[in-house]
């Protein structure tokens, strides 16, 4: 039963790090982009609006 709980555990701490690592490749790679593009401020709006959103969530 422990074993179970401990890989449920493993498996849960797996899953957020990989979606904070997705997420947080996937902001560099938009960041890089729009950079050489000239558009910097539109991803950066994004990113606030989303930590703005997320932050309503967890307030309910």
């Amino acid at each position: 039963m422990i074993e179970f709980i401990i890989n449920l555990y493993e498996f849960f701490c797996r899953w957020i790090l990989y979606t904070v690592i997705a997420l947080l490749v996937i902001y560099l790679f938009l960041h890089r982009l729009t950079r050489c593009f000239g558009t910097r401020n539109i991803i950066d709006e994004y990113v606030c609006m989303v930590m703005e959103w997320i932050r309503d969530a967890f307030r309910d």
